[in-house]
């Protein structure tokens, strides 16, 4: 009890602490600052990311969709193809 009593009516001992404590909290303010922007940045490319995916399958499937039309109306029809090779051989 009386060592704490004489670090207390030290006054270096207390600047000590105290810059030792700013310093700790200024750290874990920093820290948590930091994960927070990370989470955010992570949210905003996972959200991106599903935004383009989803969007340009929907471009894939309408072009999908076109190459079948496509394909159908046309000549070009390759289970016929093959139909016709296993009846020639």
């Amino acid at each position: 009890m009386m060592m704490m009593m004489m670090m207390m009516k030290n006054s270096f001992v207390q600047s000590v602490v105290v810059v030792i404590v700013v310093v700790v909290v200024v750290v874990v303010v920093v820290v948590v600052v930091v994960v927070v922007v990370v989470v955010v940045v992570v949210v905003v490319v996972v959200v991106v990311v599903v935004v383009v995916v989803v969007v340009s399958y929907g471009y894939t499937s309408r072009l999908y969709l076109l190459i079948q039309a496509t394909k159908s109306s046309s000549a070009y029809q390759p289970s016929s193809l093959v139909s016709a090779q296993f009846k020639t051989i």
